[in-house]
């Protein structure tokens, strides 16, 4: 588009076709490539007495869901994990969810009964 904004058709009368066509001179400029987001930070050191860490609420659900026997689960501090389904665990075991620091967030988002243990 010029930079008036006026665009004018003018024909040589070689066209006989109805409506318009753009050419460009030169193509306009790709747009730079969306960068990549970085990788998560790593985990802290996992904290004694703990069998696992968890650094998303995928992982979390995983953990407890596929735990075949007792499990401790350390969240990382900071950590905000939005449920949006109930987590269930089936088997007859001890299931321990905790983080240290300034804590962790399990956030139900106004809903309650998500843990089935």
């Amino acid at each position: 588009v010029p930079e008036d904004g006026v665009i004018e058709r003018k024909s040589d009368e070689s066209d006989v076709g109805s409506g318009w066509k753009i050419c460009w001179a030169i193509r306009p400029p790709s747009p730079p490539p969306t960068p990549r987001s970085p990788p998560p930070p790593p985990l802290p050191p996992l904290s004694p007495g703990f069998d696992v860490a968890a650094a998303s609420e995928d992982k979390l659900r995983s953990l407890i869901t596929e735990a075949a026997a007792n499990i401790s689960i350390y969240l990382p501090p900071g950590a905000h994990f939005k449920l949006f389904s109930q987590i269930s665990c089936t088997s007859t075991i001890k299931v321990t969810v905790a983080s240290s620091g300034e804590g962790s967030t399990l956030d139900g988002q106004g809903e309650t009964r998500l843990f089935y243990l």
